[in-house]
């Protein structure tokens, strides 16, 4: 057995186009890692240098969707990149193993595989060889996805041309092929091809031969989505824009984060539960504050991220407390809802006022009166994407009885959203959390559960860290924040209109803001109050590129309104319970390397 700084290498893993990779046991710890073993002699000028670039990439890279190198070193024949072990294999021995994967299991690898393109896209690194092959799984159940093998990955932040091709040709966007042109949507060609694969069993640009495959690659023609097996409306929506040929016509990185099949900021993660309790916690506040309409978005949102908790949590005894919950809580939003739905039903023709119920869910709470407002008609207003003052919408309009005392009297801010944010602190979760789990919050599970002190003199420590995201899952961006950044380019637009713009920016950011602070009533308020005039304002744009991106926006931010308008009126389950275990035996078969 071969030693090298302190680890001695045992069974070879794997092998590749420079090296090898072998399982090591550091002498001292007895942690097990892997060892990446290449050949310098192998190594030509242009190899050199992508040694060199992915070791300077990967010792910056922290995250829990992405290999870790944990070390590097080298002698006079090799040069050595220690990493985390992972026993669970790679993705295509995974997808060999199963002869079909539930749209399930593909949307959780999948957001798992988005989480590290996040981290990889905030920092302007571009992969350019993702491939199932280099999508390595831990032997948890469920499995964690990791992305390794930074070969080719190259720090870009404009498009550029390569005398080169980086990749693998079955993964590889046409326009790598075709022009050597490279940028960050490559990588997103990459994920949908995988996506194809895991959908329908193998790439679109399956050949028996290299030259059948460089003939697919050189094709114009769009790519073919199979009818059957059959798949829900937003994954084969998401399959289609990531396999557009043209990059310009492909799903931006943005589009692609906040889409609903991978709906990043509602993906299972480690800080799943906490964001869970948070707005729960904020929930059952304004619930007792007669803030019914904020309360049952918060509502929603808190059972979506206790859905994602309860995914990825290994611990079967924590698991059926978190099922529980999910249970008890989808109750007393479905209570909720009904009271605003029979509230909305009334509200323009009862005279007198509304108690708000006093026990939802079995919660005891305040009764607080909800003051009779006059009948009030929502005004018709054009559409954004139109030209044609008769294509006319009717912008969402929440009835006056389903708020109960506002907690603030925006008359004396302004409704500024910055007078009122919705916040939990750390002290608040700890207390919910432990009275949830007793002594089992401070047993971590896959990662789901944080950890309670038992002592109070490291409360303050605790309650400091629960507030930040952990380092090995750093937060990621909202719909609404990508919004606000969109919302900020607007205003450097070239343009030469004598109007003044930046009044309809701020007030689409405040609309976007009073989201972001889960204050749903004060946005759609504020949107039905002020939609007319800002439409007004953009009519009057000479500048049709101009106007066009202002339209643009109106329209989103419209359609998310109309959103929340609509889900106050749905009559389905607020959130499906899942299926007992059901996810976790998909991965029962999971092929190990040993342990």
């Amino acid at each position: 057995m071969h030693t090298v700084l302190g680890y001695t290498l045992t069974e070879r893993l794997g092998k590749g186009t420079y090296g090898e990779v072998y399982k090591a046991i550091h002498q001292k710890t007895r942690d097990v890692f892997a060892v990446k073993r290449i050949a310098k002699k192998s190594l030509c000028k242009r190899a050199q240098d992508n040694l060199v670039d992915e070791i300077g990439i990967l010792k910056n890279l922290r995250h829990r969707n992405i290999a870790q190198m944990t070390d590097f070193t080298w002698d006079s024949d090799y040069v050595y990149m220690f990493m985390e072990y992972l026993g669970g294999g790679d993705l295509s021995s995974f997808l060999k193993s199963k002869r079909r994967l539930p749209e399930r299991t593909i949307r959780y690898f999948l957001q798992q595989l988005a989480f590290a393109l996040h981290y990889l896209f905030e920092r302007n690194i571009v992969h350019m060889d993702i491939k199932p092959q280099n999508i390595l799984l831990t032997n948890t159940t469920p499995p964690t996805l990791k992305l390794t093998d930074f070969g080719f990955a190259k720090s870009l932040e404009e498009p550029v041309k390569l005398n080169e091709i980086r990749g693998s040709l079955l993964y590889m966007a046409p326009e790598i092929y075709k022009f050597g042109i490279y940028e960050k949507s490559c990588d997103l060609w990459s994920v949908g091809v995988i996506l194809f694969e895991c959908l329908f069993g193998k790439a679109p640009f399956a050949s028996s031969t290299i030259d059948e495959l460089k003939a697919k690659l050189v094709d114009d023609s769009p790519i073919k989505i199979p009818r059957y097996p059959l798949f829900g409306k937003d994954c084969i929506e998401l399959v289609s824009k990531l396999l557009k040929r043209d990059p310009s016509e492909r799903i931006h990185h943005e589009q692609f984060f906040i889409h609903p099949f991978i709906d990043l900021a509602h993906a299972p993660c480690p800080r799943s539960l906490n964001k869970a309790v948070d707005h729960i916690l904020i929930a059952d506040d304004l619930r007792s504050s007669g803030n019914l309409v904020d309360a049952y978005f918060n509502y929603k949102e808190g059972l979506t991220h206790l859905i994602s908790a309860l995914q990825i949590e290994n611990d079967l005894s924590r698991k059926r407390i978190i099922r529980s919950k999910l249970s008890q809580y989808i109750k007393v939003a479905e209570d909720l809802s009904r009271v605003l739905k029979e509230r909305e039903n009334v509200g323009s023709s009862q005279s007198s006022q509304l108690p708000v119920n006093s026990n939802l869910g079995g919660a005891e709470s305040k009764s607080a009166v909800v003051p009779r407002d006059k009948d009030t008609k929502a005004p018709l207003h054009a559409h954004p994407e139109s030209s044609s003052p008769s294509v006319c919408v009717k912008p969402l309009f929440i009835p006056a009885t389903a708020m109960a005392n506002d907690n603030v009297d925006s008359s004396k801010n302004g409704n500024d959203p910055k007078c009122k944010p919705s916040s939990v602190s750390g002290f608040l979760r700890i207390n919910l959390l432990t009275s949830w789990f007793g002594g089992l919050a401070s047993n971590k599970g896959n990662g789901s559960s944080p950890q309670v002190p038992e002592a109070a003199p490291g409360l303050d420590d605790a309650v400091s860290s629960l507030g930040e995201e952990s380092t090995l899952q750093p937060a990621v961006k909202t719909a609404h924040q990508y919004a606000l950044e969109r919302l900020d380019a607007l205003l450097e637009l070239p343009s030469k209109e004598q109007i003044d713009l930046s009044e309809v920016v701020t007030g689409l950011r405040r609309f976007y803001l009073f989201l972001n602070l889960n204050e749903y009533k004060s946005a759609m308020d504020h949107l039905q109050s002020n939609f007319g005039n800002w439409l007004s304002t953009v009519k009057d744009i000479q500048n049709l590129d101009v106007q066009k991106a202002f339209r643009s926006e109106l329209n989103e931010a419209l359609t998310a309104a109309e959103k929340l308008k609509a889900s106050l009126k749905a009559e389905e389950q607020i959130a499906q319970l899942p299926a007992d275990d059901a996810h976790d035996r998909e991965f029962t078969s999971l092929p190990s390397l040993g342990s």
